[in-house]
């Protein structure tokens, strides 16, 4: 990606030409099995309803984090193209006065359709793979579109 964008440092976003002045790489942090992070975009985690309807879960609705676990383990699967076979443990416990609400619009071919998303701080504990994934992924759904991308959280609310 670097050597692209040195090549052609213009990208088109949402119809505007941008130049890109600098890219950074920046140093992943030592990953353990229990890591304090935050979001940096929201995140968003659905289930199929009984009536086949789409439902937005919240972070007070426990399966807002089965959900949670049960993607980030389908997700690395996938990646890595073998069967997670070690502790299949995700625990996130987010810090509820931190978690923000948000409304997100989502247009694909003239269709809009609405999400409710949250930004929060939590504790992660998994296996160090899992929390490594996540960082480099994000958890959640919809991580190509930007969400539920996150960071190690240095301890600032």
């Amino acid at each position: 990606m670097v050597e692209g964008y040195l090549e052609n440092p213009e990208i088109n976003f949402k119809g505007d030409r941008l130049m890109v002045e600098q890219v950074e790489l920046l140093k992943q942090p030592d990953f353990k099995k229990k890591m304090k992070m935050k979001t940096m975009s929201p995140v968003i985690t659905r289930v199929k309803r009984e009536d086949g309807r789409i439902w937005d879960l919240n972070p007070g609705d426990l399966r807002f984090y089965t959900a949670l676990q049960q993607n980030l383990i389908r997700k690395y699967n996938s990646f890595y193209d073998d069967a997670y076979n070690g502790d299949e443990y995700v625990k996130i416990v987010p810090d509820m006065e931190s978690v923000k609400r948000k409304r997100i619009t989502i247009d694909k071919n003239g269709t809009q359709t609405y999400h409710r998303a949250y930004l929060m701080h939590f504790d992660m504990e998994a296996d160090e793979r899992l929390v490594k994934f996540a960082y480099d992924c994000g958890i959640g759904e919809k991580n190509s579109m930007g969400f539920g991308m996150v960071e190690m959280n240095n301890g600032e609310k």
